[in-house]
């Protein structure tokens, strides 16, 4: 009887160096994350960097990227996307979708927001604000900023 286990065995464990068993996506996995960072520049132009990808190498169909509603980026097909800014405040949609599954991301972004306390006043670099008047402060130390795009509850293109 353990021979015929072991011979299994090695006929899955086979199979599955081949290629020929799909390994399970991680949960999650599918959905898209965006990334902003900051790039603090010796000049006065600081960058807002915006980074569009998957938790795993997974890709997009119809990515669009909208800044203060112009299309930065459109219709784009691929595994990630990078945006720098330097605006000092902008509404950003972010939409992405992968088998017939839409997701997105809306908020407005200021950075380096005027603040009352001036010990935060060097840390303090984004201040986002979502539809829902909901809002996150982002300091030095919590960057990069990461957070999963939502599923579309209406799902047609």
């Amino acid at each position: 009887m353990k021979k015929y286990l072991s011979i299994i065995f090695i006929f899955i464990l086979a199979l599955s160096a081949l290629g020929c068993i799909e390994q399970p996506e991680p949960p999650g996995a599918g959905y898209p994350r965006v990334v902003i960072d900051y790039d603090e520049k010796e000049s006065e132009t600081n960058e807002t960097i915006i980074h569009l990808r998957g938790m795993e190498i997974i890709k997009y169909e119809d990515v669009n990227l909208y800044i203060d509603g112009e299309p930065i980026i459109e219709d784009y097909e691929g595994y990630s996307i990078e945006y720098r800014t330097d605006l000092t405040e902008f509404d950003m949609r972010v939409e992405a979708s992968r088998d017939e599954t839409r997701y997105q991301f809306n908020a407005t972004i200021e950075v380096r927001p005027e603040v009352e306390d001036e010990d935060d006043e060097n840390d303090l670099i984004f201040r986002i604000t979502y539809d829902e008047e909901e809002q996150d402060l982002i300091y030095m130390d919590d960057l990069p900023y990461i957070e999963l795009l939502e599923e579309m509850e209406d799902q047609s293109i």
